[in-house]
């Protein structure tokens, strides 16, 4: 193991992480780093799995594995995550002071313990080394694998629904540092800016190119080919997802749920027994329906939601009653499936910008290895995205399938919430 990825961890980080689980007077005797995920680096940080030898207080010695995460070092990728601002903070506040209170209303909540979180680093469990693991390996897992089952996805909104019913008798947005709350991440931060200039890439270089093919010959396609190119198009999905007490609880949402964040424990049968939420950094206040939308929207295609949909509804709206254990219950499941069928118009924009990356595999990060500058320098690729897009759509099934699956689904449900 060469040193470079040794002098990224701080020892005394090291060292406040092994006496979170050890005491004051445990020592570090020896530690090695290497890179974290055995798939995909992440986009806007760098992941890192430290082995750590430990002199624990009774004289033995012991081998801790912690997960890293810090700024990245690539010129490439900080220059993308400066549209995120600081996204380790963000995410440290969560752990430091928000999973806490959390904690007090609903201890075990099913998220990777921190063990030290500040503005430049946080140090976790290795969740690897306890038995969990990313069921997809990478983005095309996810849309071309159909990973997701529906053990899995009953699981994910089961515990999703523990989380945010620990949250729902807060006022977060009183209670929490000014700094926290002070942009959302999805309506008027940089974040949103960059959501919102990759939407409008994917729109125009593959969607509406897609849907003239789908429609050809079609006077009507026009309104909405307009409508995709118009601001109304993002301002209404945004709209549709911010507090409102009229459409069920404002709690604390992941912002970002969707497979490749959560990582499960099978049994011999490959079932799941067990599950944690990891990546934090976009948690926001607002809509429960906002994760369940963007979880079946990034995760599932339109027909495994037409199969499982209003039961995983339903299995949240029970788990959600049950955890807060109030009488009567706070969520009644005909109220909340309407509200979730509104919130479906956020779902579609979400998947008519990250749909098409799962299956274009030109534009896929390497696999099982670190992100190089090479990744980053995109012009040729963006230049090149309308007519990889189109061979994909005349070559490859599955993207074709996905393509006329999702574009007249969208198209509909905007008929619904717009143009009706």
């Amino acid at each position: 193991m060469s040193d470079d990825k040794k002098s990224l961890v701080h020892p005394g980080d090291l060292l406040a992480a092994v006496r979170a689980i050890y005491g004051s007077d445990c020592k570090i005797l020896g530690w090695d780093v290497k890179l974290g995920n055995e798939t995909v680096q992440g986009f806007v940080a760098l992941m890192l799995r430290a082995q750590v030898e430990v002199k624990t207080p009774n004289g033995g010695v012991s081998e801790v594995n912690l997960m890293v995460k810090r700024a990245p070092t690539v010129a490439g990728q900080l220059a993308m995550v400066e549209n995120f601002g600081n996204i380790i903070a963000r995410e440290g506040i969560f752990f430091s002071t928000i999973l806490p209170r959390l904690e007090e209303n609903s201890p075990n909540l099913p998220i990777v313990k921190a063990l030290v979180a500040h503005k430049d680093v946080i140090i976790m469990e290795d969740l690897c080394a306890a038995g969990f693991k990313n069921i997809p390996k990478s983005m095309q897992d996810i849309g071309r694998g159909k990973k997701l089952t529906f053990p899995l996805a009953r699981m994910c909104v089961r515990k999703l629904a523990k989380i945010h019913a620990a949250s729902a008798n807060e006022k977060w947005t009183k209670i929490m540092p000014v700094e926290f709350f002070d942009v959302d991440t999805m309506a008027d931060s940089k974040n949103t800016e960059h959501f919102q200039q990759f939407l409008s890439l994917m729109l125009h270089t593959v969607i509406i190119p897609i849907m003239k093919k789908i429609f050809l010959d079609t006077p009507s396609i026009d309104k909405f080919i307009e409508y995709l190119s118009s601001p109304q198009l993002f301002s209404n999905a945004i709209d549709g997802i911010i507090c409102d007490k009229n459409k069920g609880p404002n709690v604390l949402v992941h912002g970002d749920c969707h497979l490749n964040n959560m990582m499960f424990k099978l049994d011999d049968n490959r079932n799941p027994i067990d599950m944690r939420f990891i990546d934090f950094q976009i948690t926001r206040y607002g809509q429960a329906t906002t994760d369940l939308v963007y979880f079946l929207y990034t995760s599932a295609g339109k027909e495994f939601r037409e199969k499982y949909e209003m039961d995983l509804i339903r299995a949240y709206v029970e788990a959600f009653n049950a955890e807060l254990c109030v009488t009567p219950d706070l969520l009644n499941f005909d109220s909340f499936w309407k509200s979730y069928e509104e919130a479906r118009y956020y779902g579609v924009v979400v998947a008519l910008a990250i749909k098409p990356m799962q299956f274009l595999t030109a534009f896929a990060p390497p696999s099982g290895g670190e992100l190089k500058d090479e990744y980053f320098e995109e012009k040729d690729k963006i230049a090149n995205l309308p007519a990889i897009a189109a061979a994909a759509y005349e070559n490859d099934i599955l993207f074709k399938e996905e393509m006329d699956c999702l574009i007249p689904h969208a198209m509909a449900v905007m008929n619904k919430y717009v143009f009706a």
